[in-house]
């Protein structure tokens, strides 16, 4: 994972959480967004603003404008009750990419659909530092289960094999607006299907004259 490239999304969502291991050479994990962590490996532990700033190459400017948050942690399997360990817990699922993926105020999405038959989407820019992972035969976007008794959603985990790389949060794009828009464009959709239907028919039956 690019550090580079993590530090753009940062900077993006004006927002990092920095988890540190509570043993010494433990991993560290970095959010942002309040919808995404990653597993960034065994690096120094980084600890304050000015660490901060350098780990990501920061300017001042842009540290400014970042809400900064520090915890510890004491294992991969909890993480405010996320699940970011390696291997396969039994709440895992494999998911698939759905046909259509989405462009939507600006804003690019991603959508999946779980074998539950779920469409769970999530903002593509959370896959952005892990490009070159995503490069690897073996990389694949899952699902894990949250359930704390009060709360039971799904929540995106993307690996190498066994390895857990991320954690992305699916969001909400679905409202009454946006299915307003989606049944416009699919009824536009259908009617520019029709015209071009019709062109290729007219232009078969003029080449049989």
């Amino acid at each position: 994972m690019k550090l580079s490239t993590l530090s753009g999304v940062v900077r993006k969502k004006h927002s990092i959480q920095v988890f540190t291991h509570e043993t010494v050479g433990g991993e560290m994990v970095i959010g942002t967004g309040g919808a995404a962590l990653y597993r960034c490996g065994i690096i120094p532990p980084v600890s304050g603003k000015g660490q901060i700033k350098a780990l990501l190459s920061l300017t001042e400017k842009q540290l400014d404008k970042i809400n900064i948050i520090e915890e510890q942690y004491s294992a991969n399997e909890d993480i405010h009750g996320y699940d970011l360990s390696d291997g396969q817990p039994a709440s895992e699922q494999d998911t698939s990419e759905t046909a259509i993926q989405l462009s939507y105020l600006g804003k690019s999405y991603t959508s999946l659909r779980t074998k539950d038959g779920e469409i769970l989407f999530f903002e593509d820019v959370y896959l952005a530092p892990l490009r070159e992972e995503m490069q690897s035969q073996y990389f694949t976007l899952k699902t894990r289960l949250y359930d704390d008794g009060f709360k039971r959603f799904y929540y995106i985990v993307a690996k190498d094999g066994f390895t857990t790389l991320a954690l992305i949060m699916p969001c909400t794009i679905l409202s009454q607006e946006f299915m307003e828009e989606l049944n416009n464009m699919s009824a536009e959709c259908d009617n520019q299907f029709r015209l071009e239907q019709a062109r290729i028919y007219a232009c078969k039956e003029k080449r049989e004259e």
